[in-house]
């Protein structure tokens, strides 16, 4: 008869974010905290609310934990399902099987030999109607070797001077005609109007010049020129700033890295490891927030914090004593002194991040023990959390910025959906660490108050640890929040090779360069370029087309995220794509892969006939010939039963349609015209 150990299932998150873990003591003792997959359970925990639900288990050969079950139910083993029975089935046994080429029928069912979680990955995508095309795609830009050629950098021999024609060169004019495919958005942003009722929602006209026609400026032209010989001859990028610095990615759900502490000792700063016993997480949950859907800013937290019996509320970095029940606070006091309390009294570090989860409820104790590891802190520790850090406060420093505008506080709870939780305390990067410092004095030993940057890993900074697999003292990563950012292994800029990134000297010079100009983005040195856009005359009568009222509501438009690695980067510095179903931390940046190459818009192509006429009909979620009026926003879709209506033909959803001011917010723009497809334009080169 298999071995039954016990255990606890614990349950994180909701929907697609529900994650299970699994907390027992291995045979040697050792508290285990892992991930499990919802097919190791018993049918009766597959629908289980409960945070957290005593259970049993086995072991199976390789000594991973299976078959959980409530505690005292036995394990059933499920029985295969049945074959159908439909008439199709029917139909098919008496013509002695069936056609393995024309598919499925209505009502049929294909018994697929592949492992399950294959089998229902490609279940789940036979249900997506249609194909999926990203608005953009990438020209390869490999490593530029040298061929002899002008393409080639300029080296000491290929730069022309501005002084004199040259009988070797070409000089001349071309003459050009524009003519627009599609409408042409030129925003005048200093005629922009704020909306009365959103002032974070811009209203834009379109720039015009003397006569009242669309005004196109000579750099936009010579900025899509440039752009497209850069691609076409593979040079050297003009701009790639910012770049330096490593990204991060958000870590899936899991328990697993310890709490720790920077602490001193014997003159030394280092990082103590408290892994503590007999609670889950290795650290106490402190009651501190209520659960529900309509709260309060501060997410219930005045009615629900466990506090001190003074009447306060415990702080963040604050020494404490606790009393613990079921891993839970239940008693808390200050530590002023290393003597306890009387009673059964454990001493502990306050951690507390904020109202950051909608179903959070619980602050965390960091537990100290008699045999806390000490790992030394070196500069490469400083620098991971410093790296993190900024990481997390550059990504939502605009959503900061518009939460202060409005009056509101980052760490306000507005809602529990993503970006209305409140921010966790280390992205606001106006934080401060405010930490009691022991100093030595000419009569003995005393403390002081010392404030710090979030971002400084200095002594009383509270972090969680993870360790390289199968060491003691090696750290992987240090990280804020159990559920936190994890930085990539390299920068974006380490992947771009040296052959094409901006030209630091005069003999880096590549054809683009040499034709555009070059302006030396770390020194001093320019190069004025070799081509020359004269003034864009409008030649159409009627150039544009104006919309009523408050304009036309555009789609939002998101900006550029280098952290999404599985769009950037590529297989190899070649620029292929990488494989399919490969884990978010594979696709990142690692040192043998490289970047996708330069972005381009493809154009729109096949479009039905009359697609941009009438802008301002919502159309949103009609198909016109497989195509939609994707430019622009769609109202609110109706809410029923907590989800987006269908329509009655179920392609699309039931939308709000007196919700106008809902299509207008801080994450998009409205145009009070464009310019109409088949516009021309006339200028020289």
């Amino acid at each position: 008869m298999a071995e039954v150990f016990s255990g606890m299932l614990i349950i994180k998150g909701q929907g697609k974010d529900r994650r299970s873990f699994l907390s027992y003591t291995s045979r040697k003792g050792k508290p285990m905290n892992e991930p499990i997959n919802p097919d190791k359970f018993a049918p009766s925990l597959r629908e289980i609310q409960e945070a957290e639900t005593p259970v049993e288990f086995e072991l199976d050969s390789s000594g991973r934990p299976f078959r959980v079950r409530p505690v005292g139910e036995e394990w059933k083993e499920a029985a295969p399902p049945p074959p159908p029975l439909d008439q199709s089935y029917r139909a098919r046994s008496e013509r002695g099987g069936r056609d393995d080429r024309r598919g499925p029928q209505r009502g049929e069912r294909r018994f697929d030999r592949r492992p399950e979680y294959q089998a229902e990955r490609s279940r789940s995508r036979s249900h997506v109607a249609g194909d999926f095309h990203n608005p953009y795609n990438f020209i390869p830009a490999p490593p530029r070797p040298k061929t002899g050629t002008d393409l080639d950098d300029a080296g000491e021999e290929k730069l022309a001077g501005h002084d004199r024609y040259y009988p070797d060169r070409w000089s001349g004019k071309i003459s050009v005609r524009l003519t627009t495919q599609t409408p042409l958005l030129v925003p005048d942003a200093a005629r922009s109007r704020a909306h009365e009722r959103e002032p974070e929602h811009k209203i834009y006209p379109t720039r015009i010049d003397a006569d009242g026609k669309p005004y196109l400026p000579p750099t936009s032209i010579k900025g899509m020129l440039r752009a497209a010989y850069e691609a076409v001859t593979n040079s050297r990028m003009a701009l790639f700033e910012k770049h330096q610095d490593r990204l991060a990615y958000r870590m899936d759900a899991k328990i697993g890295p310890i709490p720790a502490r920077v602490e001193q000792r014997n003159g030394q700063c280092g990082l103590r490891l408290m892994e503590a016993k007999g609670v889950i997480g290795l650290a106490a949950k402190l009651p501190r927030y209520q659960d529900g859907r309509k709260l309060p800013k501060d997410k219930g937290e005045s009615q629900a914090a466990l506090r001190y019996s003074d009447g306060n509320r415990p702080e963040h970095g604050e020494a404490v004593w606790i009393q613990v029940e079921r891993s839970r606070c239940s008693r808390i006091e200050r530590r002023t002194t290393e003597n306890p309390p009387p009673g059964d009294w454990q001493a502990g570090w306050v951690c507390v991040t904020g109202p950051n989860i909608n179903r959070k409820r619980y602050e965390r104790v960091f537990l100290e023990g008699p045999n806390d590891r000490f790992i030394p802190i070196t500069e490469r520790h400083k620098d991971l959390w410093r790296e993190l850090i900024q990481n997390y406060q550059e990504t939502h420093k605009r959503d900061l910025e518009l939460r202060r505008k409005k009056g509101r506080q980052p760490q306000d709870y507005l809602g529990d959906k993503p970006g209305k939780t409140g921010w966790s305390r280390h992205i606001d990067g106006t934080v401060k660490d405010v930490v009691e410092v022991a100093v030595r004095t000419e009569t003995g030993r005393s403390s002081r108050i010392k404030e710090y940057k979030i971002e400084d890993l200095h002594e009383g900074t509270l972090c969680y640890v993870e360790l390289v697999p199968n060491s003691e003292t090696e750290v992987a990563a240090l990280i804020p929040v159990t559920i936190s950012r994890r930085l990539y292994a390299v920068s974006p800029d380490a992947l771009l090779p040296d052959s094409l990134k901006p030209a630091q000297t005069y003999a880096q010079l590549s054809p683009a360069d040499r034709v555009f100009g070059w302006v030396n983005q770390k020194g001093q040195g320019a190069y004025r370029g070799n081509l020359r856009i004269g003034p864009v005359r409008c030649l159409s009568p009627d150039p544009l087309l104006y919309f009523e009222d408050l304009g036309l509501p555009l789609a939002i438009l998101g900006q550029p995220k280098p952290q999404q690695a599985r769009f950037y980067v590529a297989r190899s510095t070649n620029g292929e794509a990488q494989e399919n179903d490969i884990s978010k931390e594979q696709a990142g940046y690692w040192p043998h892969k490289g970047l996708r190459g330069r972005k381009v818009y493809p154009h729109h192509a096949g479009l039905p006939q009359g697609h941009w006429d009438n802008p301002q009909q919502e159309r949103t979620q009609q198909s016109n010939q497989g195509f939609f009026q994707e430019y622009l926003r769609p109202y609110p879709p109706v809410i029923e039963n907590g989800a987006a209506k269908l329509n009655q033909d179920r392609t699309g959803f039931d939308l709000q349609r007196n919700a106008e001011d809902e299509r207008r917010d801080d994450q998009n723009r409205s145009i009070t015209s464009w310019v109409k497809q088949q516009t021309e334009f006339a200028f020289e080169v």
